[in-house]
């Protein structure tokens, strides 16, 4: 009688402290929701059982992670400048719905290693000008969604 007291006492203590490590590593495992900007070159998104919206405002944006098992990520890239020809977004994971949305001057390309996922481009229509964005990865069992948004010209210009 003392061994599945025992069980459930391990298995809660695994769990606290699971969540703890968690925590302290600037990481989420179970239901949350997350709002940032990033203002990096490289940008990092982790979605585990949530929700996560990344605003991307980099002035060299190069590239991005964008990890999610059973959540949906919504990147907004409209505010992000690539100075160079090329950036590539990774996209991995499963069952969950990743939103990006990008300036219609971006000429997307795709090359996706996709299983049972729906791939959509929505938005204003793109004119495709613009430096070379590459999106690639695993995803498995979702929706992908990449919605062109009209940017004024003076949000990308320097003043």
């Amino acid at each position: 009688m003392l061994q599945p007291l025992r069980h459930r006492f391990y298995r809660r203590h695994a769990y606290f402290m699971a969540n703890r490590w968690a925590s302290h590593h600037g990481r989420t495992f179970q239901g949350t929701t997350s709002t940032e900007t990033d203002h990096e070159s490289s940008v990092n998104v982790n979605v585990r059982l949530g929700n996560a919206v990344r605003y991307v405002q980099s002035e060299d944006f190069k590239q991005a992670n964008i990890n999610v098992t059973m959540g949906e990520a919504k990147v907004y890239f409209d505010k992000a400048n690539i100075n160079g020809d090329q950036a590539t977004i990774f996209l991995n994971g499963n069952m969950g719905e990743v939103n990006l949305y990008v300036p219609q001057d971006w000429n997307v390309d795709i090359e996706m290693d996709a299983t049972m996922i729906d791939i959509n481009e929505k938005g204003v229509k793109p004119t495709k000008t613009g430096p070379d964005v590459l999106i690639t990865g695993a995803f498995k069992m979702g929706d992908i969604d990449i919605i062109y948004t009209d940017v004024p010209a003076s949000a990308n210009s320097e003043s």
